[in-house]
């Protein structure tokens, strides 16, 4: 559950506001909702991995503002699994006859997810008949029957992805065995490699024997994917190899002997990785200047191996690409500020750069198939026409224009740009024959008296009738 908050949202004149806030883009299959969202602060439920763009409008009961976007990116961390049993605590040994519990409940989730689990008893003595008693169940057991190693692996699952396996292993000695001096085994660290059908070289160099005696190595790989074919090349020498074929985790197991008997295993996980299904935000982070994209860096920057320094912006950034700059609100980002915005001499207006502009590489230019200047949509413009329509940004009044000091929209409409069927003239103070001269309006009728009074010593400004004298 994600709660969004718009609380920061204002208003100039101070007026009460109310919320709209709607779910712009979602992950494929994704079934999210918001909860009440007409509250500032939102509630989101994210239920499948991906990108979320949310979009709030609000308003003051008169107008709607532009909308605000926020992105949330929903990823999956690997569960981790783990082994507890209580006799590797203690030091306790166990004998044959013994019923061994295991538990799996320090397995956990970095991101909560209910995980799912799945136990194998990999490695067991010759003449062994014993079984795990469940292996999809968190607290499996089984009993020890015969002599030597009990290897098992635990796997976990949150849904998404599975974890690296987590090893234990039983190692039970025959009655009255006498202590002695063991080797210790080093398989050597762990491994992330970001390729597949890549030559692995294992090292044990580091197994030691306190009196230095000539060390035996046995090398066996326990655990692979399911589809691999890998298999060491030599598995009796201290650095053998082996093709990791397919993504995922292999375990391998390292036993040295020596004269008296040989050491307790050790382990090393080597995982591949698909490099394509890794893009930069996995471990850069943009910083928090940076302009709205959804797009994986390299789109717009430099391949940058590690280690080099040109991780630059590229010269021009293709608008086009159908992830880069989404949503396409330009002044998120042409705002005079992260790029170029509007010159000052633009015309006043609230709609989106490209309603008349080409996004594309190159030049801001204006666009053929949008529309003319006598097709310019007007709505939501409430400054005075004149501030545009001067003569230098866009058309003004023709010079046969009668003269007027009030605003066009006093006898204009915005859609039309027409005159009104009956023209107000309440803020006319000409004299009337100064329009209605015959030109401009129409004037005196040819049967009209004889004067040289100014027609609204007769007549009425707004009604234009004749008056009762």
């Amino acid at each position: 559950m994600v709660t969004l908050d718009g609380t920061q949202s204002s208003d100039v004149d101070g007026d009460s506001l109310t919320y709209q806030w709607t779910i712009d883009s979602k992950p494929e299959n994704s079934q999210s909702t918001l909860s009440n969202p007409t509250s500032a602060t939102p509630q989101l439920t994210v239920d499948v991995i991906g990108l979320y763009i949310i979009k709030l409008v609000i308003s003051d009961g008169e107008s709607k503002s532009k909308p605000d976007f926020v992105t949330v990116f929903v990823t999956n961390e690997k569960p981790v699994a783990n082994i507890i049993e209580d006799s590797i605590q203690t030091g306790a040994h166990h004998i044959i006859g013994d019923t061994i519990q295991l538990n799996a409940s320090q397995s956990f989730d970095p991101d909560g997810q209910n995980l799912t689990y799945r136990w194998n008893l990999t490695i067991k003595p010759d003449g062994s008949n014993t079984e795990l008693s469940g292996t999809t169940i968190p607290d499996p057991s089984f009993t020890v029957d015969s002599v030597g190693h009990y290897i098992i692996h635990l796997t976990v699952n949150d849904g998404f992805e599975t974890s690296a396996p987590k090893i234990i292993l039983f190692e039970i000695e025959p009655p009255g065995r006498k202590s002695n001096t063991r080797p210790f085994a080093e398989a050597g660290v762990d491994q992330a490699i970001f390729s597949s059908n890549t030559i692995i070289r294992l090292d044990g160099s580091k197994s030691y024997d306190v009196e230095n005696d000539t060390l035996n190595y046995h090398w066996e790989i326990i655990y692979q994917p399911d589809e691999s074919n890998a298999k060491l090349n030599l598995n009796t020498i201290a650095t053998p190899e082996f093709v990791a074929d397919v993504f995922g985790s292999y375990v391998i197991k390292l036993v040295v002997s020596d004269i008296n008997g040989e050491s307790h295993l050790d382990t090393v996980v080597i995982t591949t990785h698909d490099n394509s299904s890794l893009y930069c935000g996995d471990c850069h982070i943009k910083p928090e200047s940076h302009f709205i994209v959804y797009d994986d860096c390299v789109e717009c920057h430099g391949t940058a191996r590690h280690g080099s320094n040109n991780w630059q912006s590229i010269g021009e950034i293709s608008h086009a690409h159908g992830q880069v700059a989404r949503p396409a609100q330009c002044d998120i980002c042409h705002n005079g500020i992260d790029a170029k915005g509007k010159p000052e001499n633009h015309k006043i207006t609230d709609k989106d750069c490209n309603y008349c502009h080409i996004k594309n590489i190159g030049p801001w230019k204006r666009a053929t198939s949008t529309p003319v200047e006598l097709d310019y949509d007007h709505k939501g413009i409430f400054n005075n026409c004149t501030l545009c329509h001067n003569d230098q940004f866009q058309q003004g009044k023709p010079a046969g224009h009668m003269p007027v000091s009030d605003r066009c929209l006093a006898c204009h409409t915005t859609e039309q740009w027409a005159s009104e069927t009956h023209l107000e003239h309440t803020n006319i103070f000409n004299i009337c024959i100064d329009c209605h001269n015959g030109f401009k309006a129409s004037g005196k009728s040819e049967g009209h008296i004889s004067t040289q009074q100014n027609c609204i010593q007769c007549h009425q400004k707004n009604s234009w009738k004749q008056t009762q004298l």
